[in-house]
């Protein structure tokens, strides 16, 4: 018997969209091994018969689905369909050991049975392709490698600007209370080497004026932080940086505000009277203690000195609409990511949408989100998200050792199905920032793990990023220790890792099937041993993971044994044999043929 409880299809999801103008992909998901094959019966090109008896009849046409995937509980199938006249009713036929079923929106039928043969209306539907409503992401994302700068921790251009309290670029440990210096202008001076590492995007954590060393508690979203320098020195930074092929993405904090912008402070003295009473949430009276201490439960906030904002305020959205305009319009920024992104509404987020995009239609609008975020990037509000869940199996197998590469697989395989095609190109995917332990502290500065953490980074579709630093080894814990000095110094010893992420860099120029054009394939899942390819058309680049305690001789899969193949990493022809020795955490990437069984 087919296992009815595994199966899964959800019409206009990520099992069912609209990927291009003309084409449709669906995707059903069953238990692993139950199903031998899936069909898509779906309008024919003549949708209308009449029998003898002049009784309407649906015609329909058969299509194989293919095995996209299988993890240890699931085998996930998939099609690529050209719907007749651009909409379509649809089902599937199940063909499992001893049962054959058709699946439709109203549950599991025998294949013959009459009372659904022309009940089109109990099929799952399609209602019509509409080009408005294909999720696009701006083309330059799915080929940008972002580089994430903690300003203030990156190089010091202009002392001038230093603040009082600044203290030696070599002081640790780091905290979120000293300030060492670095600002806009010396992010500027350093292009030429980001150039050089192979990054062509730069991610700003916020750089308006705010008290804290970490700037999330904005209180002036139309100036520079003085600390960082001016607007005419982020000026300079954008043209050079536009002048060198590098897109800049700048950090919105609309979520909350800092408790010194003068809005809060004006309720905080007149409570109820001010004209700003209605832009928070504000739970009673008063805001503050006799002795000025701030009252969080009386109001709503992301933590004590970030008061949240009321996003369901006209003034409010107003406000922040011109902002995100006015650094688009004055600035030509590439890009705004939105923090705190999933605690604003919904609705301020279209319109946030619509009114950049007026402004600069390719505009990248990136998310800040931690979970599952479709709600969000259905093409009406981001057009990525930071792509959290997909790093966790990463880091988890390869990097902690927490779970093995069968596990991995799964969480890997539900990761990217989770969105649709189109949404998982504008995906920003990343191993650690501002916000997370570095990824050199989670793998013990074990140099061959975190290379290898890497490896897969730059294998996955959508846009990458890296922290700064992690080319020169900087390592660091949980915020702040995460957030140390960049490492100047380093640059005149050995730099393995450099010198790894930049032949990554070019790589994924050099071969688009491993950034935007590939899809995803695994040939081989063991405990300690995954084999996948990053694949496109006939050719694809195999990827072998292994993170066993000792050289091993493997077995290679069909697809790899006796083949003519190219290291890409290592730049040499090779000729496989059946089986292969490989090193624990070795970076093993071949260029071959590719067919899908």
């Amino acid at each position: 018997m087919i296992n009815r409880h595994a199966i899964k299809h959800q019409a206009i999801s990520s099992d069912a969209y609209a990927f291009s103008k003309t084409t449709v992909h669906l995707r059903l998901r069953a238990a692993k091994g139950d199903l031998s094959a899936v069909y898509c019966l779906s309008d024919a090109p003549k949708i209308e018969a009449a029998k003898q008896t002049g009784q309407w009849h649906w015609i329909k046409k058969q299509s194989a689905l293919v095995k996209e995937h299988s993890t240890a509980l699931f085998d996930y199938w998939f099609l690529s369909i050209e719907p007749e006249d651009y909409k379509m009713r649809y089902g599937f036929k199940l063909i499992g050991a001893n049962e054959t079923l058709m699946y439709i929106e109203r549950g599991f039928f025998p294949e013959d049975d009459p009372t659904i043969a022309d009940d089109i209306n109990s099929y799952f539907a399609f209602p019509y392709i509409h080009p408005c409503d294909i999720v696009k992401v701006p083309e330059f994302v799915k080929t940008t490698n972002w580089y994430q700068i903690f300003p203030d921790r990156f190089y010091n251009g202009n002392r001038e600007n230093d603040p009082i309290n600044t203290v030696a670029w070599n002081f640790t440990p780091p905290t979120n209370e000293h300030p060492y210096g670095g600002d806009l202008a010396g992010i500027t001076a350093k292009l030429d080497y980001l150039v050089e590492l192979g990054i062509n995007g730069i991610y700003l954590t916020p750089i308006f004026k705010a008290p804290s060393i970490h700037k999330y508690d904005t209180i002036s979203y139309y100036e520079i932080d003085p600390s960082f320098g001016s607007k005419a020195e982020l000026k300079t930074l954008i043209e050079q940086a536009h002048s060198r092929g590098i897109k800049i993405m700048l950090d919105a904090v609309f979520n909350h505000i800092g408790s010194d912008a003068k809005e809060f402070l004006d309720v905080v003295e007149n409570g109820e009277n001010s004209k700003y009473y209605d832009w928070f949430h504000i739970n009673k009276l008063p805001l503050t203690t006799s002795d000025g201490d701030l009252i969080p439960e009386n109001y709503r906030n992301f933590c004590k000195t970030m008061p949240k904002l009321n996003t369901a305020n006209p003034e409010v959205v107003a406000y922040l609409l011109a902002i995100a305009v006015y650094w688009v319009k004055t600035f030509d920024i590439d890009a705004w990511r939105l923090d705190v992104a999933n605690e604003v509404d919904h609705v301020f987020w279209r319109k946030f949408r619509i009114a950049v995009r007026e402004v600069k239609p390719d505009i990248y609008i990136l998310g800040e989100t931690w979970h599952q975020s479709n709600a969000w990037l259905q093409g009406d509000q981001f057009d990525g998200t930071m792509n959290y869940p997909l790093t966790k199996p990463i880091l988890e197998w390869i990097a902690l050792g927490n779970i093995n590469g069968i596990t991995f697989q799964q969480s890997f395989v539900e990761a990217i199905l989770c969105y649709s095609e189109n949404i998982n190109m504008g995906m920003f995917n990343l191993l650690d920032s501002h916000d997370t332990p570095r990824l050199l502290t989670l793998t013990k500065g074990n140099l061959e793990k975190t290379k290898l953490c890497y490896t897969v980074l730059y294998a996955l579709k959508g846009s990458t990023c890296i922290f700064y630093g992690s080319e020169l080894a900087l390592s660091g814990g949980a915020d702040p220790l995460c957030r140390g000095a960049m490492p100047w110094e380093r640059l005149n010893k050995p730099k393995p890792l450099f010198d790894h992420l930049q032949k990554l860099l070019q790589l994924r120029k050099a071969y688009p099937m491993i950034a935007s054009e590939g899809g995803y394939h695994f040939e081989v899942v063991q405990e300690d041993l995954v084999i996948f390819t990053r694949y496109h058309e006939s050719m694809g680049v195999y990827y072998l993971l292994y993170t066993g305690k000792e050289e091993q001789e493997i077995s290679l899969p069909t697809s790899l044994a006796g083949k003519d193949v190219l290291d890409i990493y290592y730049n040499s022809q090779q000729k496989l044999k059946q089986t292969l020795v490989i090193k624990p955490y070795g970076i093993y990437m071949f260029l071959g043929s590719f067919q899908i069984k």
